[in-house]
């Protein structure tokens, strides 16, 4: 059955904006809004701690690869930060954040996959997320050489 639209005044919402207003948008949205809220637990992430996760523990698992979403959007804050200290090989460095980035939003669409695995497809799915995984801890560890500061002893979350 269709209901038809009726005209008249607008009905106002739970907070009292009228029902054709926009909802109102935050002045600034997060970077990735299901960041875990203590920076240490992004920072101690690991992929040993999640990777024999089993099916049935597919939400930890998801949970676990947001902590490391976060530990990765840190990283890729660190190298860009530390920038301004590439003496050489800018190429090589862009390159490198290209890999990161890329395996940045991979990540973020793998966990969505992750979640909506089913016992058949979990170990495949969590084989796509450990390739990119490591690949992008290859690119992170290849940056670091690149910028002197990090590369002799600087920040280096593991």
């Amino acid at each position: 059955m269709v209901q038809s639209v009726q005209s008249g005044p607008a009905v106002p919402d739970a907070i009292g904006r009228p029902a054709s207003a926009p909802p109102a948008l935050p002045n600034k949205v997060p970077a990735n809004p299901l960041k875990a809220s203590d920076d240490s637990a992004a920072v101690s992430a690991s992929w040993d701690d999640i990777k024999e996760s089993p099916f049935e523990m597919r939400a930890e698992f998801v949970a676990g690869l947001r902590r490391l979403e976060d530990k990765l959007d840190g990283q890729i804050g660190e190298l860009t930060a530390n920038r301004a200290h590439l003496q050489n090989d800018a190429h090589d460095w862009a390159y490198a954040m290209i890999e990161m980035t890329a395996a940045r939003s991979d990540l973020k669409s793998l966990a969505i996959d992750a979640g909506n695995a089913n016992a058949g497809t979990w170990n495949a799915s969590k084989g796509k997320i450990a390739k990119v995984w490591q690949g992008s801890q290859k690119a992170y560890r290849s940056a670091q050489r690149i910028i002197p500061s990090l590369d002799s002893g600087g920040s280096r979350p593991q």
